[in-house]
């Protein structure tokens, strides 16, 4: 399932926080519904990023006692001549599937 957290009223982020135990993403706010976890050290993070992660989500990861798993995946994409100049990011897909396959190997 493809979750948006912005796009969802506040009880429809607790339902999906509290039915699920794993979630995939990038960085940012979008696991700050773990704050709703009954048991959040049952619940498993794979966070899409370029490296060491703010400070802040470590802290509120070690506050919950969630497993959180940071794959450094994301670099700086090509600008594209024709765009705009900004500051662009890119996933590699391939990447993150080989920490995937890994991961749902090891469980």
């Amino acid at each position: 399932m493809i979750v948006n957290p912005e796009e969802l009223s506040l009880e429809q982020q607790i339902h999906v926080f509290c039915d699920h135990r794993e979630f995939v993403g990038c960085w940012g706010s979008a696991f700050n519904g773990g704050i709703f976890w009954e048991e959040p050290t049952e619940a498993t993070t794979h966070v899409i990023s370029d490296g060491l992660p703010n400070i802040n989500f470590l802290m509120f990861d070690a506050i919950l006692g969630n497993r959180a798993n940071y794959v450094k995946v994301v670099g700086r994409a090509e600008d594209d001549p024709a765009g705009p100049a900004k500051l662009s990011f890119a996933v590699d897909v391939d990447q993150f599937m080989t920490y995937w396959s890994g991961e749902r190997n090891d469980s």
